[in-house]
This record gives structure tokens, C-alpha cells and sequence, in this order.
């Protein structure tokens, strides 16, 4: 009995350890509760300290948990504000929207800025592998830190 007990401990150790690998999402609606904007203001710009100073990793694991990444983007600051014209990487947004529906309907989006990158977004871009978009741009971005993170609705 002590070593089913033991077998059964293990195994749900194992189960909570591989959940905690790779990105993935559980959608639990329970804590959506309907409202998922609502949901993402709570989790995500009310508690953003929980984030910030810490690497994009950490938010784009806990986004996954509760909903599917349905299309991202990079974000870039304007060559207006830079003295020689230049456009950096500046964060990245992630949308529960596939692309094609952005413009037909009203979404949110989870803007995360990034602290100052220093990378041209021209060069940052053009070094990426051509099949790189998505969430195939997570790993390309997760280890930049977290300044700031909003739930932008439009």
C-alpha cells in the first residue's frame, strides 16, 4: 500500500513538473468567468509588478494557460522619436484573434514593452528565419525584460 501510495505521489509530481514545460494553455474558463477582458486587466496590468524586471518568458507561459495565442506581433518604436530616424524593437503584442479577424471586429490585445532592446527592428526582423511568425516568435523574444505590460481594447 506505502509503495502505491508512493507510485501515485510521483506520478503527480511528474504530471505538475511536465505542465510547467513548453508553452501551452488549459483555457480554464472558471477564472475567465465570460468576461476575458476583464480577466486579462486583472491578471495581466493590475499585477503587471509580478512581471515586470523579469523575462517576456514568464508572461507569454502564464497567457498560454488560460487562453490560445492566436496571432503575434512585434512592436516597434517610431523612427520619429530617434534623432537618426531609427525604429527599435520595443515589445510585442499578443492577440486571441487570428490575424484576418483583427480588423473585422473589436478585439484586445496584451501589448508587452520591452526595456530599451537597442536592436533595429529592420535587422531584428530580417535575421529572423522566414518561417518565424506566431508563437514561433516566443523563443526569439522571451528573454528580453518586461518594462511594462497593457490590455489594450479597440
Amino acid at each position: 500500500m506505502k509503495h502505491l501510495i508512493l507510485l501515485l505521489v510521483i506520478l503527480f509530481g511528474l504530471e505538475n513538473v511536465k505542465a510547467q514545460v513548453g508553452y501551452y494553455y488549459s483555457y480554464p474558463t472558471e477564472e475567465i468567468k465570460g468576461d476575458t477582458l476583464k480577466f486579462l486587466k486583472e491578471r495581466f496590468e493590475i499585477h503587471k509588478a509580478d512581471f515586470i524586471g523579469k523575462p517576456a518568458k514568464n508572461v507569454f507561459q502564464e497567457y498560454q494557460k488560460y487562453m490560445p495565442v492566436k496571432y503575434v506581433s512585434e512592436d516597434e518604436s517610431s523612427i520619429y522619436i530617434d534623432p537618426e530616424g531609427k525604429s527599435y524593437l520595443k515589445g510585442v503584442s499578443i492577440y486571441n484573434f487570428p490575424q484576418d479577424e483583427l480588423m473585422k471586429q473589436k478585439v484586445y490585445k496584451l501589448s508587452i514593452v520591452f526595456e530599451d532592446t537597442h536592436i533595429e527592428f529592420y535587422d531584428f526582423r530580417h535575421s529572423l528565419p522566414d518561417d518565424v511568425y506566431n508563437t514561433r516568435l516566443f523563443p526569439y523574444l522571451e528573454n528580453f525584460i518586461v518594462k511594462d505590460i497593457r490590455v489594450i481594447y479597440y
